[in-house]
């Protein structure tokens, strides 16, 4: 499984640790395929969401593969694509 990693979970930020090493492996760096991207904060965490004005912005990040675990496909994943 593949999750795609931007702001406060890249290396240097607070959040990397929630990534444990054992679980996640670096693939490369990636961006979003498209900059139609919006920072959402539902209170809980900021997340990205597709967005509808134009250009809003492309996301550059790292890409990881992770092994299935409950944790991190409770946390990280959802069945959208972006």
């Amino acid at each position: 499984m593949c999750l795609f990693v931007y702001g406060s979970l890249l290396p240097g930020c607070h959040n990397h640790s929630v990534l444990p090493s054992s679980k996640a492996r670096f693939v490369c760096n990636a961006k979003t395929k498209n900059d139609h991207y919006e920072m959402f904060d539902d209170g809980d965490s900021p997340h990205l969401v597709p967005s509808t004005a134009e250009a809003t912005g492309t996301v550059i990040g790292e890409l990881y593969e992770i092994m299935e675990h409950p944790i991190l496909t409770c946390f990280f994943c959802s069945d959208t694509m972006y």
